[in-house]
């Protein structure tokens, strides 16, 4: 009875009969009289109690909602965190419970979900097919093994069927049979069936168990919707790595090597076969990579090159893309021969001389690592980048001179420059390093002289004409307001208090200002006491380190942190449009325009974390403000956390989790996609798909996992229920974005089809909803805050207490 009460919970579902075992002898036996209260409501749960004799009654706000009797438990949520009790159980006839604590069965779930992922991470490694996959892609197809159980004689795979599917033994003992006859036997970590996931061809052998057999599988079909096919997946691998290793490629961007890797053709050869001789050197073939085999290079009758598995040849006729390759090719072996022609490499670059194409990446490498340039359209780079003008240098010449009004920002192409103040020389300048460019948006003296310290120096140089005939309107204006925030030299001092703006248990946030320059910033006040009470001390260290490192547009600026006894301090980016929650209830249902470019913006800002390995995790309008252009950004990192590839906690807010987080099996980044399809569903539709009208958590869980998706008929637009049937699959291997494809597929998507996320980013587009005056928390903006405490509340902690807050 206990075992099956544990395996219908939530949680309970993906655990195997061991583990559910191994919580049976961990149950702690309470025996209740009439009368007892086992949990009151409003009091923090930590167990889930099931009955095994008995009756009891719950009772919520002192009403009878319901009487519970052998075989029924409550208290589930608690196996999921501490939360507040919703009801009261009271004992109402003598009876006896079995307990199981939260914490502990947290401890398996979790412990079980890294164990089997660590296993199958094992098993593809010693796969021989997937050992030149990335650690990405090996994840993508660990998340994607199924398991199978094999009772003693069971035929797994029979002789001469059709093969789609891998097998990977965990435990247990098979046979291989062949045209009838006992080849070997296989055990733990052996594997067969690979070559179903490359070839459409019949079954080789025949496996049966000869003991029970228990399996991880993966198939053909799944590997597919995960990471496409996988012979192409392997082989565009293999390209890419050589390519990377290949001086003339290596100046690529992983876009433009991608693209020239899947636009070249895979060729089968037989051995002793001429690729390129006499009769084949117009064939306008430019380079060779071989994939399988053996291949030797000859010029004149004179060996040159015997070339091998991921080994390439040509990268002078790349170079020189007219000319006529003269070199000679034959197979030595049967072969597999990636062969890139003209049209393969210089339509992708849409050049006609790769080296011009490297010289742009260079330029382009280095504006990137600026805040100026970085979100600026594909259209306005490219018209910069055409204006770059090249100036050269000589040994003693000064590029510009301290206290001169600047109106260029500089590259170096090559040689050194020296940095000079005050007569002081401070530092050395040299190949790639930039400086001057906040001469493109403002009108000051330069800080410091340049003076060219080599025999010769080659500078790239953009004009601030040049860069404000690109840049303009919005966009300039969120430039020169950004990079105001770029300035960490401010201190506690230097701020002026103007008011508060939001306020919770954890402190309040102020709206401040800087004496000197005017530029104003919310400061966020975090109690110490609070933060040590609720035991958030990495949390609040985590979410520093995480807001430190973030720099997007869509992303609510950290400026710097402050720290004294009493708080902790994060001063922030101002923004004062309200938040999107609010903004929501203003505009009423969005149409297709607005809801593109509210979930365009999280979107974009989310990618941006995921691409460093973050993952937000309580993504809902309220943790969206708006600026006073109405542009979107991101706020609250309470909740997020680094992760490498999968992680267990049960966080965020209910109606917005992914069932993924929810069954405690362990997730990546789809949980944030997942909330996608909620917050577009809300966009257009008005309530949540899931939960909507409950208010019981662990029902609205049960709605996530198991309720069908039901459109109101408010949504009308097929290409956002599309979408939203993409983002709300609960199958996260095989949802929208969380495959190899990524974020690519979600931008295609044809709700999208009539979006410009290049627009989006330049600020060219017209939000929904420009703030006529500013918003803020105490006129309806939310905040994840609650009242601050009294002065007495601050507590006086010793060294070893502080040692936390080390990096504020």
């Amino acid at each position: 009875m206990i075992f099956d009460v544990l395996k219908r919970t939530i949680v309970g579902q993906a655990l195997d009969a061991a583990k559910i075992n191994e919580l049976l002898n961990v149950l702690e036996c309470y025996q209740f009289s009439s009368g007892d209260v086992v949990v009151a409501q409003g009091s923090v749960g930590s167990r889930f109690f099931i009955i095994q004799q008995g009756e009891f009654v719950v009772l919520v706000n002192d009403q009878c909602a319901a009487y519970l009797h052998e075989g029924q438990g409550f208290g589930e949520i608690a196996l999921m965190y501490g939360v507040a009790r919703t009801a009261t159980v009271k004992c109402s006839v003598d009876g006896l419970t079995w307990a199981i604590d939260g914490a502990k069965y947290r401890s398996l779930v979790e412990n079980q979900s890294k164990q089997t992922f660590e296993r199958n991470m094992k098993f593809i490694d010693c796969v021989e097919i997937f050992k030149s996959l990335t650690k990405q892609q090996k994840g993508l197809i660990c998340n994607a093994f199924i398991p199978a159980q094999f009772h003693k004689k069971d035929i797994i795979v029979k002789q001469g069927e059709p093969g789609d599917v891998l097998y990977v033994i965990i435990s247990g003992v098979a046979e291989v049979w062949v045209d009838n006859r006992l080849v070997r036997q296989l055990s733990k970590n052996d594997y067969f069936g690979e070559r179903a996931l490359l070839y459409s061809e019949p079954r080789s052998a025949t496996i049966i168990a000869s003991t029970s057999v228990e399996c991880v599988s993966v198939s053909r079909s799944m590997l597919e919707k995960v990471v496409g096919d996988l012979e192409s997946l392997l082989f565009v691998n293999s390209i890419r790595q050589t390519m990377r290793g290949c001086n003339v490629f290596r100046g690529l961007t992983d876009t433009q090597i991608n693209n020239i890797a899947k636009a070249c053709k895979i060729k089968s050869l037989p051995a002793e076969y001429v690729l390129i001789g006499d009769q084949s050197r117009k064939t306008n073939i430019r380079y060779v990579i071989l994939l399988e085999g053996y291949a030797l290079v000859t010029l004149d009758g004179k060996k040159i090159r015997r070339l091998s598995r991921g080994e390439g040849f040509g990268e002078e006729y790349v170079l020189r893309s007219m000319s006529l390759f003269i070199h000679r090719i034959d197979t030595l072996t049967p072969c597999k021969i990636a062969i890139f022609t003209y049209e393969n490499i210089f339509d992708m670059l849409d050049t006609t001389d790769i080296s011009t194409t490297l010289v742009t990446n260079k330029k382009m490498n280095v504006i990137l690592k600026m805040y100026i340039f970085r979100y600026l359209s594909s259209q306005q780079l490219d018209l910069l980048l055409a204006n770059f003008e090249e100036r050269v240098y000589r040994k003693g010449d000064i590029i510009f001179r301290e206290g001169e009004f600047g109106s260029s920002f500089y590259i170096i192409s090559e040689g050194e420059l020296s940095v000079v103040k005050n007569g002081t020389r401070l530092r050395t300048l040299t190949k790639n390093d930039y400086f001057g460019e906040r001469a493109l948006l403002y009108e000051e003296p330069r800080s410091a002289s340049i003076e060219c310290l080599s025999d010769k120096a080659v500078l790239w140089v953009v004009t601030k004409s040049v860069f404000l005939s690109v840049v303009e309107g919005a966009l300039l204006q969120h430039l020169e307001e950004r990079i105001q925030l770029q300035d960490t030299s401010v201190t506690f001092e230097d701020l002026t208090f103007l008011g508060v703006i939001g306020s919770g248990a954890f402190g309040t946030v102020k709206k401040v200002k800087h004496k000197r320059t005017g530029t104003r910033f919310a400061l966020k006040c975090v109690l110490r006491s609070a933060i040590i009470k609720y035991k958030q001390t990495k949390n609040i260290v985590l979410e520093h380190q995480i807001m430190a490192e973030n720099d997007h547009p869509f992303i609510l600026k950290l400026v710097k942190t402050f720290k004294d006894r009493k708080y902790i301090y994060f001063l922030l980016e101002l923004c004062t449009g309200g938040d999107l929650y609010e903004t929501l209830r203003t505009l009423g249902l969005l149409n297709r325009k607005q809801a593109q470019f509210y979930l365009a913006s999280i979107i974009v800002a989310i990618e941006y974390l995921h691409e460093r390995s973050v993952v937000f995790r309580d993504l809902k309008p309220e943790n969206v403000l708006l600026d006073y252009q109405g542009y979107a950004k991101l706020i609250d990192f309470g909740c997020a956390k680094r992760i490498e590839l999968r992680t267990n906690s049960i966080i965020g807010t209910p109606h917005y989790i992914a069932p993924e987080v929810i069954t405690g099996k362990g997730y990546g980044t789809s949980c944030d996609i997942w909330a996608f399809g909620v917050i577009l569903f809300e966009f257009m539709g008005g309530p949540l798909p899931f939960g909507a009208d409950v208010e019981d958590q662990l029902q609205v869980y049960r709605e996530i996992l198991e309720a069908p998706l039901i459109f109101p008929d408010t949504i009308t637009d097929e290409d956002a229920k599309n979408l939203i049937k993409k983002f709300l699959c609960r199958v996260p291997e095989v949802r929208i974005g969380c495959n190899l494809k990524g974020y690519a597929d979600i931008k295609d998507h044809a709700f999208f089809s009539d979006f410009s996320w290049d627009s989006l980013l330049s600020r060219a587009l017209d939000p929904p909803f420009v703030p006529k005056s500013e918003i803020y928390a105490e006129s309806g903006q939310h905040l994840d805050l609650a009242h601050e405490d009294d002065e007495d509340a601050a507590t006086e902690l010793d060294a070893g207490q502080e040692a936390w807050d080390a990096g504020f």
